[in-house]
């Protein structure tokens, strides 16, 4: 028993010297980060992003320019994906949104997002080969795609699109925000 003493003192003696502390916390925009305190750095502070952030906007009509905007909660962030859902059925042409982000609520010094395949996201019509009410479709942003607190995301249809329903029109999409 005595030598288990001495062994366990001895190993809290070795390890006592590599003091880290661990803590979450939520951050003034809403969301968190884990911080790790570092003794073999002089108390260095190193602060980790937790999750991503979730915005929805509809853009409630295809037919004409039709735009949606959402601000950024959050800094140093980049969009790393646009998921849609149509809330009825597109039975004449596909339909077309542009993506950008503004510094200014009027969108005009802004951005245009885009991904590995072209600047815009695409939904396909319907007549049982495209998308009906309920589809979902990505799209991955690659390029242009940091936005900070305040600015803008703004998504428009390009319009030329018409619908079987006038009731529940339109997409409505959401996008992810993951820091970097």
């Amino acid at each position: 028993m005595r030598r288990f003493l001495y062994v366990f003192a001895a190993l809290l003696l070795a390890v006592g010297g590599a003091h880290a502390a661990w803590n979450v916390m939520q951050n003034e925009d809403g969301t968190a980060q884990w911080r790790a305190t570092r003794a073999d750095t002089a108390g260095e502070n190193i602060n980790h992003p937790i999750g991503a952030v979730y915005l929805n906007v509809l853009v409630s009509d295809l037919a004409t320019l039709s735009t949606g905007a959402v601000v950024s909660p959050i800094t140093r962030a980049r969009v790393t994906s646009v998921r849609s859902v149509l809330l009825q059925d597109i039975t004449s042409a596909d339909s077309v949104f542009a993506m950008w982000v503004s510094t200014d609520l009027d969108g005009s010094v802004s951005s245009e997002v885009t991904n590995a395949t072209g600047p815009r996201m695409t939904i396909a019509a319907g007549n049982g080969t495209g998308d009906e009410t309920g589809d979902v479709d990505t799209f991955t942003p690659t390029g242009n795609n940091k936005i900070e607190r305040g600015q803008v995301l703004f998504i428009q249809s390009l319009g030329g699109t018409t619908t079987v329903s006038a009731i529940s029109t339109g997409v409505w999409f959401t996008i992810t925000l993951e820091r970097y």
